[in-house]
This record gives C-alpha cells, sequence and structure tokens, in this order.
C-alpha cells in the first residue's frame, strides 16, 4: 500500500487506530474486487494451494517451501525492493522461576544457541543469533549455500536430513547473510493497538 500511495504509515512496526483503519479498509475493498485467491491458516493450506495451483504467488513459511521442494515445485522466494518484513523468535524466563527449573531454563537455553540447533535452523533457511557457533556444524558447502549466497557446491538436505532438497548449483533467493539482513525495512512487532488490530482483521476476514 505504501509503495503504491495508497497509504501512509509512520511507523509500520507500531501502527495508529486511524493507519490500521486505512489499511483493513482498502483490503476489505481489494477482496470485494476478487483480489485475494485464497486465505490459509497452517502451513500445509499454503503448500497445497501452491501444488494445486490455485495461487501463483503467496506468502510462505520456509517449512512451507521446504515441503514444495520435496514435491519438486519449481518455487522461489521474492525479494521486494521495499524491503523484507523480519520474524525474531526470542526465548525468555519468568521471573518467577527459581532453584532447579531455573537452572533447566538456562540450560536449555544454552543449548539452543550452542551451534547445532542454529544449523538445524539453517538447513530449513532461518538464522540464529550464534551464527560463529553454527559454522562448525554446517558442512562448507552448506555454509556457503545458507550463509555465503554461494551456488550449492554439491546437492545439500534439508533439516530432516532429506537429501537433495538442494541441488547443485542452486543459489539461494535473497542473498547471503548480510544482504538479507540489511534489508529488513521492519521487524514483525506486538503493536501498541494489537487488540484493535486482531478485531480489524476479522472484520477482513469475514467481509
Amino acid at each position: 500500500m505504501k509503495a503504491t500511495g495508497l497509504a501512509e504509515f509512520e511507523d509500520l512496526g507500531n501502527l495508529s487506530v486511524a493507519e490500521i483503519d486505512s489499511l483493513i479498509d482498502c483490503l476489505i475493498n481489494l477482496k470485494r474486487q476478487q483480489h485475494f485467491r485464497a486465505f490459509w491458516s497452517n502451513q500445509d493450506q499454503a503448500s497445497s494451494d501452491m501444488v494445486r495451483g490455485r495461487v501463483g504467488i503467496e506468502s510462505l513459511w520456509s517449512p512451507a517451501m521446504t515441503d514444495l521442494k520435496k514435491r519438486s515445485i519449481k518455487v522461489r522466494m521474492a525479494a521486494p525492493t521495499e524491503g523484507y518484513r523480519a520474524w525474531y523468535g526470542g526465548m525468555s524466563i519468568s521471573r518467577h522461576v527459581k532453584g532447579r527449573t531455573l537452572d533447566a531454563a538456562y540450560d536449555y537455553l544454552n543449548w539452543w544457541i550452542s551451534g547445532w540447533p542454529g544449523a538445524v535452523m539453517a538447513r530449513q533457511g532461518y538464522y540464529i543469533s550464534t551464527p560463529e557457533l553454527t559454522r562448525p556444524h554446517l558442512s562448507a558447502a552448506e555454509w556457503d549455500f545458507w550463509y555465503s549466497g554461494k551456488p550449492a557446491a554439491k546437492s545439500l538436505p534439508g533439516p530432516d536430513g532429506t537429501a537433495d532438497m538442494i541441488h547443485r548449483g542452486e543459489i539461494r533467493d535473497g542473498g547471503d547473510y548480510q544482504t538479507r539482513m540489511s534489508r529488513i525495512a521492519v521487524w514483525n512487532t506486538v503493536m501498541d493497538e494489537h487488540n484493535y488490530l486482531v478485531r480489524r482483521w476479522n472484520d477482513f476476514m469475514s467481509a
């Protein structure tokens, strides 16, 4: 909407009530013009719509991309000129946790950033906050593909170990780690008006 001049937003990560209304009203208008082909609520639906040819372009989580690749569906990720909306999965510990439970929580957090989990996440197209610990758990070819943006030197496995998910010579859409991270336009956040946004989103879905 911003790129086409349909609306202006002061902070894309924290919309005001007026901006939410402008956004949703425009989406409802587009929906009534049959601009949207389908809506999905889980990854299976998302990949199924693509497999069945119901859609040609859609928003996807990385696991759905993995599923499509397994099905030999030719699909690629877009790199919008406006930049990316990025998601961050942060872990936290309740302030009420004490004793051995607190120790166990820290043990889990330390394991999560220890390297091996980051390698599994990388094979799914995601990044973790400790790439220097992840690197030893990836082959040189995997690191070059997922982080350095180089063509795959050989066939590479997916997150579940499935062979040949990435074919030799394939290049990851969007470029290397630094290029991708430097093109983030907005981080996904819980906005101040989150509850209002949810209500208006429901208006859009039911329109």
